[in-house]
């Protein structure tokens, strides 16, 4: 089941795993980092990773919060 996450920012990011560049032989190595982006103040996700992220972030309650209400699915009626 999705869950929406909202935010009063309208472009609210939030970093889950930054950007690395490392150095293995002399040659530059780089890992993609990982960000959750709000998109017109609001996230939904239905990947538990990321909705457990969340709920656990210091910023939950905040800076944004979740919205309790149950999503309906229009397509299913």
């Amino acid at each position: 089941m999705a869950v929406r996450f909202f935010s009063q920012c309208s472009n609210y990011q939030i970093l889950v795993k930054p950007y690395i560049i490392s150095v293995v032989n002399g040659i530059p190595i780089h890992t993609r980092g990982e960000k959750i982006e709000f998109e017109n103040g609001e996230f939904v996700t239905e990947k538990k990773t990321e909705i457990d992220f969340l709920r656990k972030h210091k910023a939950y309650g905040t800076e944004f919060q979740e919205d309790k209400t149950p999503i309906v699915d229009e397509k299913a009626f």
